[in-house]
């Protein structure tokens, strides 16, 4: 299957700001962050509106990708927001690459 991202490009990820929200003695509640971010073709303002919407393809993607069925990024917020999480996405344009941000918390017991 082709990439989405051109050749030569970057992805990279990161967690990121993890943060222990309340300790009960028992419990600890943590928060984080995980951050996606490729070097690929971007999206403008429109695409971004139409990236979580079931069978959404974008056009200018769709050259590179016609494969898809426009599934893959509904079924994934669907899935982090199920966990509690949400998703977003940042791009500064076309051509400016595109970072993926998602925010989850946890729950980990405390062992004695």
């Amino acid at each position: 299957m082709k990439r989405v991202n051109k050749t030569g490009g970057n992805i990279s990820s990161l967690i990121d700001d993890i943060e222990h929200l309340q300790e009960d003695g028992k419990m600890s509640f943590i928060s984080f962050e995980i951050r996606i971010t490729d070097s690929g073709p971007g999206l403008s303002e429109e695409d971004i509106s139409k990236l979580f919407i079931n069978f959404s393809k974008l056009a200018d993607h769709s050259k590179v990708n016609n494969q898809g069925t426009g599934l893959g990024l509904s079924i994934c917020k669907h899935l982090i927001e199920q966990m509690g999480g949400t998703v977003m996405v940042q791009s500064k344009g076309i051509g400016q690459g595109s970072t993926f941000i998602i925010k989850l918390q946890t729950i980990s017991k405390i062992s004695e």
